[in-house]
């Protein structure tokens, strides 16, 4: 996939085979730009949004595909381990890297370049569904007012900072993220 809106029309249409008609979605990091794209191309179709420590534009993306030209392995490593705070334990984040490591780097790049080329910060404020927007306080990838602008531009939307916590909330904070998005789905839910 060579951009976010590729990646939307892809999840679309496998949505368009399922008998659910109206879908919540949820995405982390690029997952939330594809669940934007969604939300902003499908309206009619998409109940509610759950935005993990994601963005509206990707500041910083295309010259991290860069690096990722130059040095891989090294790019990727540093990519990892900022991705988690201080307090998270070695063996977690290297096991992380273990799993993205398993990620064809023609497929990272390209991720890198997408994102690098997505930017809806006009058309957010065009949302007409509830969105729940988490993100870490120690997030350097997308960091908190990434998330503020996305709080105060998308009319019907909540932010929840979790302290302590960098990129990856869904690991670090997995509790207080699982809990967060029961409460959101309970809410949109309850009167279909």
């Amino acid at each position: 996939m060579t951009s976010i809106s590729n990646y939307a029309e892809w999840a679309f249409e496998i949505l368009k085979g399922s008998s659910v008609q109206n879908f919540l979605l949820m995405g982390h990091s690029m997952g939330g730009a594809i669940g934007l794209e969604m939300a902003l191309c499908f309206p009619g179709k998409i109940q509610g949004l759950i935005l993990l420590a994601a963005a509206a534009s990707f500041p910083g993306s295309s010259e991290t595909a860069a690096d990722l030209m130059m040095s891989p392995r090294e790019t990727l490593a540093r990519i990892n381990r900022q991705s988690y705070s201080q307090g998270t334990p070695a063996a977690v984040i290297d096991q992380s890297l273990k799993v993205f490591e398993q990620t064809p780097m023609a497929v990272i790049q390209g991720d890198f370049q997408a994102c690098s080329r997505f930017n809806r910060r006009e058309e957010i404020k065009n949302l007409q569904c509830p969105v729940l927007i988490i993100v870490g306080d120690q997030d350097i990838s997308t960091p908190p007012e990434f998330s503020e602008e996305l709080r105060v531009q998308i009319p019907a939307s909540s932010l929840l900072i979790l302290p302590g916590a960098a990129h990856m909330i869904t690991i670090e904070k997995h509790k207080e993220v699982n809990q967060a998005v029961s409460d959101f789905i309970l809410i949109n839910t309850s009167s279909v």
